[in-house]
């Protein structure tokens, strides 16, 4: 996989396919379920009608062709212009509600429609993610850090990842001043956990098995 995308610079074959690639991951995660393809079915009249979205959609590809220009892409980096996007959303759906024929205003149903699939759409994107992550990790991680916190004394916790830890999960965060801080997490290095226990002698050792179902900080033995 990373090999796929570093020879993109070797390659104009391989550049166009990983382009490619990278403008399906940010389809996937900004077009949500293809729903906002319907959406934007009366972009073309919104444009016409208001000059100024010519302006948006400009600075709005300008910013989508940078994105491209990264080795990685993932739909959160394109967040700084979301809201470009959804300008054009809206602006988009106001174009679809006055569709009509005759006297039929079929597009304020259109309208209707995409707003009711939208919410059922989020909850259903709310329960998947609910799903994949039912330990919150996050909040055991910030429980962790208040119990230690309320210790005396300072501690170093070792954070133990499995083989197919998901790196999105990533536990080892800490404050600019390492020695002053109250706690501090560091990554599992095996035997080279020994150096950075050595260095931080006058804490108290702990570690934690992240990928548990209930981790817990336990004191470090150096085996």
């Amino acid at each position: 996989y990373l090999a796929y995308f570093e020879s993109q610079r070797r390659s104009f074959l391989t550049l166009i396919k990983a382009t490619g690639q990278k403008i399906w991951t940010l389809a996937q995660g900004y077009l949500w379920s293809y729903l906002m393809v319907v959406a934007l079915l009366g972009l073309p009249w919104a444009i016409m009608r208001n000059r100024w979205l010519w302006f948006v959609l400009f600075i709005g590809l300008f910013f989508v062709g940078s994105v491209l220009m990264g080795t990685w892409v993932f739909p959160h980096y394109a967040a700084p212009g979301a809201a470009l996007f959804f300008v054009l959303v809206v602006e988009s759906m106001r174009s679809l509600h006055a569709w009509h024929i005759g006297r039929r205003r079929i597009g304020r149903n259109i309208v209707r429609g995409l707003a009711i699939l939208f919410v059922i759409s989020y909850v259903e994107v709310a329960i998947k993610m609910a799903a994949q992550d039912r330990h919150r990790w996050y909040d055991r991680r910030e429980a962790i850090l208040n119990q230690l916190a309320r210790e005396p004394g300072k501690s170093l916790v070792i954070v133990h990842y499995d083989a197919d830890h998901n790196p999105n999960r990533e536990w080892v965060y800490n404050a600019g001043d390492l020695q002053d801080s109250k706690v501090i997490l560091a990554r599992d290095m095996g035997a080279q956990n020994q150096e950075l226990v050595q260095y931080f002698r006058n804490r108290k050792v702990y570690i934690v098995d992240a990928d548990a179902a209930n981790p817990v900080p336990r004191p470090y033995s150096g085996s």
